[in-house]
């Protein structure tokens, strides 16, 4: 079987990022005893990283990079902003451990959007925090082969 829309894909891979001055750095290895599965064509992943798969079967090695611009698009500046520090009172969650600087915090805009914001910085009356992707404006640069299609 060929990778193709609505089919069930099962691979191995290295991902490594960089921006534009960067030496790629891997972050991530999914080996065969636990492969990355997903069906094509859900949205599950990207669709730039879905179309360098497809035609490929199983056995088949890859290699490809996806530019920051079709991957998590440009890290953007106002993506930044400062939160009051009244928003983290909530009962029974522990502020001081909860907004250590490099914490990923689960929030809500107040249209209801699920955002996940980084911890930058806290100061006396409020947090910077962070809510682009942790791979904005990085290069991402993947090698690895098809182990099944279903």
């Amino acid at each position: 079987m060929t990778v193709e829309k609505n089919k069930v894909v099962a691979l191995t891979y290295e991902l490594s990022v960089s921006d534009a001055e960067e030496t790629p750095q891997m972050v991530e290895k999914v080996e065969e005893d636990n492969p990355f599965k997903f069906t094509v064509g859900e949205g599950n992943v990207l669709e730039s990283f879905e179309n360098n798969l497809m035609g490929k079967t199983p056995g088949d090695e890859f290699k490809f990079t996806i530019e920051s611009t079709e991957g998590y698009g440009n890290y953007d500046p106002q993506a930044v902003a400062k939160v009051p520090l009244e928003v983290f009172s909530v009962e029974g969650v522990d502020k001081n451990e909860l907004l250590k600087e490099g914490n990923v915090v689960p929030m809500q805009d107040n249209q209801g959007n699920r955002l996940q914001g980084r911890v930058m910085d806290v100061g006396n009356e409020d947090v910077t925090m962070d809510f682009n992707h942790p791979l904005a404006g990085k290069n991402l640069h993947f090698k690895g082969t098809i182990v099944g299609v279903e």
